[in-house]
């Protein structure tokens, strides 16, 4: 009896061990993801907006916009928003946006569009509350991650298209439709 016990008593010890081994994972994910994770809400719930007022306005023009920038937010998940790095410049704190290694830059300049569309003067739909907003400032930085399989060809770099060709970087699958990223 007591051998089963102690045999029950390191089983029960074994899963404890690992269940905190899992939290701590957990929490260091939940570190490491959860700005890249906004940033992707924030931005496909600023494109949603911006779309419905251009819907709500018959604002042609804004509608294509708007619909264009929610399939490519939407298309490059979480996976293709950028991190970003505390820095200094001059006496001012500012966030370093890194580049992706695989995105192209003109995604960078659309989602820099996104992301401005609450800072300006004119905020149309949104409300500023909240604490002041870092300033961002693009940095040359770049940083390598495997891109999510059937991204349309238009938001890689033409280099590291050429790159997974050639095997330098893994291949993924690359997505059919291709959406002129750069209009």
């Amino acid at each position: 009896m007591h051998q089963k016990y102690q045999e029950i008593k390191k089983r029960n010890a074994a899963r404890n061990l690992l269940s905190r081994v899992h939290l701590h994972l957990s929490f260091l994910r939940l570190q490491l993801i959860p700005l890249i994770a906004q940033k992707f809400t924030t931005r496909r719930q600023i494109a949603s907006v911006m779309l419905e007022t251009a819907l709500s306005a018959n604002d042609r023009d804004g509608v294509e916009l708007w619909s264009f920038v929610l399939r490519c937010v939407t298309q490059l998940t979480e996976d293709g928003m950028s991190e970003e790095e505390d820095t200094v410049e001059g006496d001012e704190p500012v966030k370093a946006v890194l580049g992706i290694d695989f995105r192209h830059l003109a995604v960078r300049d659309l989602m820099q569009m996104v992301d401005d569309t609450r800072t300006g003067d004119s905020l149309g739909p949104f409300v500023r509350a909240g604490r002041r907003r870092i300033r961002r400032v693009n940095h040359p930085s770049v940083v390598k991650r495997k891109p999510k399989a059937g991204i349309s060809p238009s938001f890689y770099r033409p280099e590291y298209l050429a790159q997974m060709r050639q095997g330098v970087v893994p291949a993924v699958a690359v997505g059919e439709q291709d959406w002129p990223i750069s209009r």
